[in-house]
């Protein structure tokens, strides 16, 4: 899932040098059967005392867009241990200073990737396949309908010190 959101922290990067386990789920604790759902993107939790200068300036990113209603990356479990990875192509994305002085311009892509995923879940730790045969691991922790996985995650160069947090649709 790293390579998700490359192509942001890429952008990110760019334009920044330029310019638990629980039991409140629906049948309890970490099991499979609660992660089945589509799941959304709805911030990147940071300890903003530690945080460097680049990682808190990712999250205020994520949040302008997540703002603006752009579903920045989506995962739908299924119960054949299958899930489909949706996330917006950043490749193309000109990040720029608002002309109105209202901080930045950061359009929601229009384009997106679609990759069909393979998954495992022991405990609280989620293991994703990809069609390359790659696989990422990480602790994840589910709240009723909140998701959270370690930032390393979908990001391990950009956001080994944040948590990405995902809704349940």
């Amino acid at each position: 899932m790293k390579r998700i959101f490359l192509f942001l922290f890429i952008a990110v990067a760019l334009t920044y040098s330029c310019s638990s386990d629980s039991d409140d789920g629906p049948g309890g604790g970490d099991t499979a059967s609660n992660l089945i759902g589509t799941w959304d993107l709805s911030g990147i939790a940071v300890d903003e005392a530690t945080a460097n200068d680049d990682l808190v300036f990712a999250q205020g990113i994520v949040d302008v867009l997540l703002a603006q209603n752009c579903n920045l990356l989506s995962i739908t479990f299924n119960a054949d241990n299958t899930a489909i990875l949706v996330d917006r192509d950043f490749g193309d994305i000109e990040i720029n200073l608002d002309p109105s002085g209202g901080g930045l311009d950061i359009p929601c892509p229009a384009e997106s990737n679609t990759e069909t995923v393979t998954y495992e879940l022991n405990g609280n730790t989620l293991t994703i396949t990809f069609q390359d045969e790659t696989q990422e691991t990480a602790t994840i922790s589910l709240n009723g309908d909140m998701l959270t996985i370690g930032g390393e995650f979908v990001d391990e160069d950009n956001l080994a010190e944040a948590e990405a947090v995902f809704t349940r649709r």
